[in-house]
């Protein structure tokens, strides 16, 4: 004989399943049995053979397969656990329950049901019944609540303790009250819809899920079981068992809300939201609005200022469309930095009048966040909702098109910000360094071109220190703070964020390579425009970080950069002119 260690996981699964006093059984899509245990086998006297691949109307009389089968579409179709209580082939009663058989994937893959026969429980139940008078110390000290109710009134006759302070109702309350009156609405109807197939004895008992409201307004889910009850006081009752389910349910709630909605904004993920338009658009909830919203320069921030910075930046702009808006269901994050708004029985009037407070609620917003948005509109079932989506589309793009570049010119003026409120030594003399690289573009006859590039290197130059400590939040600030960052790491820093944005890819590269004037590296590793930023910023730095004259200032520079053979002779064109600018400033 093989022992407990010997036997694999499916053996002893099998061997679990066949020892069950009640039917076990797995269908598949098409009500196909696929797996059955012995009790199924030896109660109706079947074979494996005569029962694996067949279905119920193969097997049972039509009367009871056709209501087996029935079920079995209702789990599938709709994906929920059914539970209800039948008379057998031979009379007994059973209590069904089904649930949907998915696979790894979380797919459907058919049914998995039991159907222990309960004959007997409901037998000795009616027996608990007549003895109940008897046993007043145990009705009153059950964990669960208990009550018994007049069928006909729905109003209370007896309960204990556990119950009361379960329903949170006093006992003049349930003693007057009917149970609809502190039911939660949602599950009235399903609680009558039981109680008549109770009261005409179409089923002996029930079970169900349900709210009650409480007398301070509070809620309580519970799980309900009633069965008929007769004794010689309490005719025509039936009896109701209740146990508090409300931390399950709040812990499912979650998990449900977990899987619809982006853990970020709290807003609904692509799948929820794009659930929500297709329903509008199956209700016809004309005329349909599509606002779509994405947030400019994005990757700039997570580059910049880390990605703390750009989660602020989205969680800022889910809060503003959340108070913009009356349909809270109708936002979604399609995207990483894209939101959609689908607004039903909304006309483009009302449309545009929300794109424009979601516009002037940013403004209000401090940080750094711009976006670009676009909408439109469906009127009729003659145009697709898909149709709508890519015309919303379209017209963001085109909003970014048109204000892209501004946008973005904001944003990294914004970053620049930041860094000369941390390092404000270095914004005095950024001012003279901008009319310098003036002087100095005139001077050397730079085109046009590289007249803006020098200006926009000086702008940009320190851009990469908003990496370093006390420009970021979250968690990269850490990792700033507690490493030494050099002037080489600040410019690399700065080439990665400015090498992204169109049109700056030439400031780009004069940033990273402007520390290299110091350093004595081949003349032609690197441009001339990065030499000439070198060499100014380093000046200014001489002459007002250490408040040297002008003279000693030069004189100092020339030590340090002037000596490189490479530099020499960019440096004595240089001298002069800074001499004659900065000479009134000294």
């Amino acid at each position: 004989m093989k022992t407990m260690d010997e036997m694999d996981e499916r053996t002893i699964l099998e061997k679990i399943l066949d020892s069950l006093p009640f039917e076990v059984f797995v269908k598949d899509r098409e009500s196909r049995y696929v797996y059955v245990n012995r009790f199924i086998l030896e109660n109706d006297g079947l074979s494996e053979e005569e029962i694996i691949g067949k279905r119920d109307v193969d097997i049972y009389p039509v009367e009871f397969s056709q209501m087996f089968e029935a079920t079995d579409r209702e789990v599938i179709e709709r994906g929920k656990t059914l539970k209800f209580s039948e008379r057998n082939i031979d009379g007994s009663i059973l209590y069904i329950q089904k649930k949907p058989f998915k696979n790894s994937e979380g797919e459907i893959m058919g049914v998995l049901g039991y159907t222990p026969d309960i004959s007997e429980e409901f037998k000795e139940n009616l027996d608990l019944k007549r003895e109940i008078s008897k046993y007043k110390g145990i009705f009153e000290k059950a964990t669960i609540g208990i009550a018994i109710y007049d069928t006909p009134t729905f109003t209370a006759k007896s309960f204990n303790n556990a119950f009361t302070e379960m329903l949170g109702r006093s006992a003049e309350e349930l003693l007057t009250l009917p149970w609809e009156a502190y039911s939660h609405p949602d599950e009235v109807q399903e609680n009558h819809d039981y109680m008549d197939k109770l009261i005409k004895g179409t089923i002996t008992g029930f079970q169900m899920e349900k709210r009650y409201i409480r007398s301070d307004n509070s809620i309580i889910w519970v799980h309900m079981t009633i069965t008929k009850y007769e004794d010689e006081e309490n005719k025509n009752s039936h009896l109701v068992m209740v146990s508090d389910i409300t931390e399950r349910k709040k812990a499912e709630e979650e998990v449900l809300f977990m899987a619809s909605h982006d853990r970020l904004t709290g807003v609904h993920n692509r799948m929820a939201f794009e659930n929500y338009l297709f329903t509008l658009d199956k209700d016809k909830k004309y005329p349909i609005s599509i606002i779509i919203i994405d947030v400019n320069g994005l990757k700039l921030i997570n580059d910049a200022m880390g990605h703390a910075e750009g989660d602020n930046s989205l969680k800022k702009l889910s809060a503003v469309i959340k108070r913009v808006t009356d349909y809270k269901e109708g936002i979604g994050r399609v995207g990483g930095d894209e939101f959609m708004i689908a607004l039903p029985e909304t006309d483009s009037l009302k449309t545009m009048e929300i794109m424009e407070r979601i516009k002037k609620e940013l403004e209000k917003e401090e940080g750094l966040i711009s976006v670009a948005m676009g909408y439109a509109t469906k009127t009729d079932d003659k145009q697709s909702i898909t149709d709508i989506i890519q015309i919303a589309d379209s017209e963001m793009y085109q909003d970014k098109r048109l204000n892209g570049w501004e946008n973005i010119i904001e944003l990294i003026d914004k970053i620049i910000k930041r860094v000369e409120d941390v390092y404000p030594s270095e914004a005095k003399y950024k001012k003279i360094m901008t009319e310098l690289a003036e002087k100095i573009s005139d001077a050397l006859g730079y085109s046009e071109k590289t007249r803006e590039d020098l200006l926009s290197a000086v702008k940009y130059w320190d851009i990469g220190k908003v990496r370093a400590a006390g420009c970021l939040t979250g968690e990269d600030s850490y990792y700033y703070s507690n490493n030494l960052i050099s002037e080489t790491d600040y410019h690399e820093s700065g080439y990665y964020i400015l090498r992204h944005i169109p049109g700056f890819e030439d400031t780009a590269c004069i940033v990273r390579n402007q520390d290299k004037v110091l350093t004595g590296q081949e003349p032609l590793s690197y441009p001339e425009l990065s030499k000439v930023l070198g060499i100014i910023k380093r000046f200014a730095e001489i002459m007002y970080l250490e408040e040297l004259p002008v003279e000693q200032a030069l004189n100092t520079l020339e030590k340090n950069v002037g000596g490189n053979s490479y530099n020499k002779e960019l440096f004595i064109k240089l001298k002069d002119i800074m001499k004659n600018v900065y000479g009134k400033h000294n």
